[in-house]
């Protein structure tokens, strides 16, 4: 008798498309860039800058918007290059495109879509899954098991304190990275997206990109 064990290994990058490793299968996740800059910067609070050094305005402005296309490719491209280059292979086979926001309007749905994309038919594995990916376990985890051993390492080599410590889980909501952005920055973030987004994609704002992708996957479905 033969016994074949699927072994996975899952890595989590960062990286634009033309950076990242070819020859696996890639899930990638998007969010409304206003609530994504909101969780980076609450992520390198404490860490990268102490509470009250950085505004969330100047950190949008002069550090988020600021990127652009990197002259290495191996260097991280903005969040607006990143989208762009993904988004011209969102209907791979080796791709699977999610959106930040279906999770959170139905969870189990989007983790038994990722399941399937991987291979695993294991309905409790997968129950088990939506379990463990709900925002109140991670809420109730994050200081044992989603920071203290990442942050061992990655202090000693960017030279912080050890007991620095990122806010990897905020608030776990779509909505309130606009909620807590003045109209200026919120601006400055649209007038990028048309920069970049919009004139590679002509899609005038986010929603719009995502709602296109929607009608796209459910043609495909048909």
């Amino acid at each position: 008798m033969t016994c074949f064990v699927l072994i996975l290994r899952c890595y989590k990058t960062h990286a634009w498309y033309p950076a990242c490793p070819k020859g696996a299968k890639y899930i990638v996740i998007y969010r409304e860039p206003c609530a994504a800059f909101y969780s980076l910067f609450n992520f390198l609070k404490g860490w990268m800058f102490q509470p009250g050094e950085v505004t969330l305005s100047e950190f949008v402005t002069d550090f988020v918007l600021h990127k652009g296309v990197p002259k290495n490719i191996t260097n991280f491209a903005s969040d607006f290059d990143h989208l762009v280059s993904w988004w011209e292979h969102r209907h791979d086979s080796n791709v699977l495109f999610l959106f930040f926001e279906d999770m959170k309007e139905d969870l189990e749905s989007v983790v038994k879509k990722v399941a399937a994309f991987m291979g695993i038919q294991d309905e409790e594995r997968i129950k088990k899954a939506v379990e463990m990916s709900s925002f109140e376990f991670m809420k109730g985890y994050v200081s044992t098991k989603f920071s203290l051993r990442e942050a061992r390492y990655r202090n000693k080599a960017c030279g912080v304190p050890d007991d620095a410590m990122s806010v990897l889980i905020a608030t776990g909501s779509a909505t309130k990275g606009r909620e807590m952005m003045d109209d200026k920055t919120k601006e400055a973030i649209q007038a990028k997206w048309l920069e970049v987004v919009g004139k590679q994609t002509g899609f005038q704002d986010y929603n719009e990109l995502r709602n296109a992708f929607k009608k796209e996957e459910n043609q495909i479905v048909l």
